[in-house]
């Protein structure tokens, strides 16, 4: 495991001892400094980051859990399921063949079924070190992954990933309202390892079953190349602007508020503003993050819908009036995708659209036009 966490915390909350984690291995040998970033989009909020050498997957959620597997209750009608299910390892595998089946780490956002389903096929498959909420991991050990492949947060750690790369993890509410969509939006974490279905093997995708939103969710601040001049992206794939402002409480723990967390995480890496972000949400909460992140480019995030199957590429085309004029009107770049597997590159040059056809036609995808 190539993974060493670094003791200092930046924000309000404090590394978590459970499950019987054990030590966290050093970093290898530092490599030349990486001078780019690419990123690939892999539907919903599936992302493959690489940095020099390392590559991360963000959630990997490639199975496509059906409205009729649905029970129909609550806000998405998603809170339970009708019955307990299994990943579609198969499709998962497909895509990891497609992009190389070399991963060092997998990042989740949360913990619901549109985030974590498929995270432990991608860390059986790839050997990849997990880090995510409490909830990810509990779920993952459910799945027989080792309770050491994976590293729970609360939010404001910082990890050293090797090779001048660093990230740092930052608490935030999920999305939502939490007057008259608790279920979506309060903060829930699993309490134990859920029991797989005795006759399938199989999890409960629900909402408020074993896939609950993991206390909230999490965004991540990245960092690289020259220390003392770094570029940085911003990940997150969730939140809410009704409670931007409001601490994230767990089990009675105050973990601080997605506007003082984020703020947090920039200051403590000496930034004042990002260079990418790449974000899941509308105009209401873009207003409310951007004026901490102050980025310089943006990749909209998780708005393609949750159902439409993977493999028929991208269901339709981006259109968001009110966020691209507020984006133009504050000067920042907008690079909407325009199929699965697309693909950026950040350097000292700025963002740029980088080919991926080979990858997109392993998968059976249109060249963008």
């Amino acid at each position: 495991m190539n993974l060493r966490h670094r003791s200092a915390l930046f924000g309000l909350a404090t590394l978590m001892s459970l499950m019987g984690a054990g030590p966290l291995a050093p970093v290898a040998a530092a490599q030349s400094t990486p001078t780019q970033a690419q990123f690939t989009w892999m539907s919903i909020a599936n992302w493959l980051l690489e940095v020099g050498d390392t590559r991360i997957v963000v959630n990997g959620y490639i199975s496509r859990i059906q409205e009729s597997d649905w029970a129909g209750q609550g806000t998405l009608g998603a809170d339970f399921a009708k019955g307990p299910m299994k990943p579609q390892a198969d499709n998962v595998q497909r895509v990891i063949d497609a992009i190389g089946n070399r991963v060092d780490y997998i990042l989740t956002g949360h913990s619901h079924f549109d985030h974590s389903w498929d995270t432990g096929v991608w860390a059986k498959a790839t050997g990849a070190h997990v880090i995510g909420s409490k909830s990810t991991c509990l779920q993952l050990m459910a799945q027989d992954i080792p309770a050491d492949q994976c590293t729970p947060i609360k939010g404001g750690e910082r990890f050293d990933l090797g090779n001048g790369l660093t990230v740092r993890a930052i608490r935030i509410n999920h999305s939502g309202n939490p007057e008259t969509q608790p279920d979506l939006h309060d903060p829930l974490e699993l309490a134990s390892v859920p029991v797989p279905d005795p006759a399938t093997g199989g999890l409960r995708p629900g909402i408020l079953e074993d896939f609950p939103n993991g206390g909230g969710g999490t965004a991540y601040l990245f960092t690289f190349g020259d220390p003392s001049r770094p570029m940085s992206f911003l990940y997150s794939d969730t939140g809410s602007e009704f409670s931007f402002d409001r601490p994230v409480i767990v089990d009675g723990e105050n973990l601080g508020s997605p506007a003082s967390n984020i703020a947090a995480a920039m200051a403590d890496a000496g930034l004042s503003n990002v260079d990418v972000s790449i974000e899941g949400g509308a105009a209401p909460l873009a207003k409310l993050i951007t004026p901490i992140a102050r980025e310089k480019a943006y990749i909209p995030n998780h708005w393609d819908g949750l159902y439409e199957p993977f493999f028929n590429g991208m269901p339709y085309e981006w259109s968001n009036p009110e966020l691209e004029a507020y984006l133009a009107n504050e000067g920042i770049g907008l690079f909407p995708p325009c199929q699965y597997m697309e693909k950026w590159q950040l350097d000292a040059s700025g963002v740029s659209i980088v080919t991926n056809n080979e990858v997109k036609q392993r998968l059976g995808f249109s060249e963008c036009r």
